[in-house]
């Protein structure tokens, strides 16, 4: 699960986030109610308590969430 997770992520939040029509602002940084609420709306059902458990149980996972839990970020370069 977290591989997918991953993927799908690296996807929406480094390559190509309008591929769900996900909005990123000038830093990279999405809004993670609206990134769950496009990967639904595309027949995908990840959570809030996925997305925090992968960042929790990987390291370096090449996301980060800010210090507010409500955006996340892809901070690979």
């Amino acid at each position: 699960m977290h591989s997918e997770l991953k993927a799908f992520l690296t996807l929406v939040l480094a390559s190509d986030p309008s591929s769900i029509c996900l909005k990123v602002d000038h830093e990279g940084w999405a809004d993670l109610d609206h990134l769950l609420a496009r990967s639904k709306f595309n027949g995908l059902t990840w959570t809030r308590d996925q997305i925090v458990d992968l960042l929790e149980q990987s390291v370096n996972t090449g996301f980060e969430l800010d210090p507010t839990g409500t955006r996340i970020r892809c901070i690979r370069s």
